[in-house]
């Protein structure tokens, strides 16, 4: 079936989730203020296991594929930065 991202939106904000076959993970966002556009909320890394379910081995791998999807789907020309506990999409 392959990875893909799927969207909901609910005002400011909303949630993105990770698909990947049975793997599902659903992370927040809120709209971010110029010079970016989106702030996606991710567990840290101490907290990943528990709260997705995953090995720690694989979070770097997803949220790659996270950020590098949000572009291509909703923010073609950005960039990102993944911190400790969010993802910016800045121009």
């Amino acid at each position: 079936m392959g990875k893909k991202l799927e969207y909901t939106q609910d005002g400011r904000g909303g949630s993105i989730v990770y698909l990947d076959g049975e793997v599902s993970i659903k992370f927040s966002y809120e709209l971010a203020a110029p010079p970016g556009i989106i702030i996606i909320f991710i567990p840290k890394w101490q907290y990943w296991e528990s709260q997705t379910g995953l090995p720690l081995k694989d979070r770097d791998e997803i949220l790659e594929f996270v950020c590098k999807q949000v572009i291509i789907d909703k923010a073609r020309g950005y960039r990102y930065s993944i911190g400790e506990e969010i993802i910016d999409i800045i121009k």
